[in-house]
């Protein structure tokens, strides 16, 4: 049997060979059986391919089975299904152990996890601020100006807590007058002899004040210059030595004289408070 398929049709060509011999007679004939002609194919109207022709059933052939479709295309989508974790039991995340060997394992974790925020950095407590206190600063090359009055930084101070006669003061009366301011200031020259002077600054201030509280080899100026008769007491702080150095006839007490002979040679007011011209600038205890 031959199938053959010419344009629009199709046909089925039955090839009958001789007839075997029988050992009884003369071979049968052989009627061939009639030719089936299909039917023209029609095609379809749109674009899709022609559906399969089955051949008409011929009596005596073998069926003829059709070829199958081709499976119809499928999308992309179809062949990437979205991933399905429903199966894994909620109460085991996925969790991998990676304890290296030889060290103890953790605990075992149970149900799902949770970012757990770090604690706040522990601060150090709060350091005390300690009150600021006073300090002392040196200066150098300070040029004394009169007995209660210094210069140094370009600025003048006075030394506080006295009241100390000018450099152009006169102590006494008439022909018993004499320079006691000058040579007031060449006595505190001679003590301070080209040493530093020191001057407190108290807590919280930048520059030492005026008037301020100088020493000299830790000996107050102030102290020393009452103590010596060359100023006189402004306050309460150098009451008893200002009383000590009048009675001892000191400095400006003793007439122009100073050591144990001025109590002898000069006389009781040898320099009164009306003839001790004091400075504008009259410095205070602190």
């Amino acid at each position: 049997m031959i199938l053959a398929a010419t344009a629009g049709f199709v046909a089925i060509i039955v090839a009958i060979g001789p007839a075997e011999p029988t050992r009884d007679g003369p071979p049968e004939p052989v009627i061939p059986a009639p030719l089936a002609i299909a039917e023209p194919i029609t095609p379809a109207p749109d674009d899709s391919p022609p559906a399969p022709v089955t051949p008409a059933p011929v009596a005596g052939a073998e069926p003829v089975t059709p070829a199958a479709a081709p499976p119809a295309r499928r999308e992309v989508s179809d062949l990437r299904p979205a991933l399905d974790l429903t199966h894994l039991p909620a109460e085991k995340p996925l969790v991998r152990d990676v304890t290296p060997a030889g060290i103890t394992p953790g605990p075992p974790v149970r149900g799902p996890l949770v970012r757990v925020e770090p604690p706040p950095p522990e601060l150090p407590p709060p350091a005390e601020i300690a009150p600021p206190k006073a300090r002392t600063e040196r200066l150098y090359s300070a040029v004394v100006v009169d007995a209660g009055r210094i210069r140094a930084r370009e600025q003048d101070i006075h030394l506080a807590g006295i009241a100390a006669p000018d450099f152009e003061a006169r102590c006494g009366e008439g022909t018993a007058a004499w320079p006691c301011g000058r040579v007031a200031r060449a006595a505190l020259r001679r003590f301070i002899r080209g040493r530093p002077i020191e001057c407190v600054v108290p807590p919280g201030a930048e520059d030492i004040p005026d008037p301020a509280q100088c020493s000299v080899g830790g000996t107050d100026l102030s102290h020393w210059l009452v103590a010596q008769g060359w100023a006189r007491n402004d306050g309460d702080g150098y009451a008893a030595l200002e009383d000590s150095a009048r009675t001892a006839k000191l400095g400006v007490w003793g007439g122009g004289k100073t050591g144990p002979q001025a109590a002898e040679a000069a006389p009781p007011a040898s320099a009164p408070d009306s003839a001790w011209p004091i400075s504008d600038r009259v410095s205070s205890t602190p």
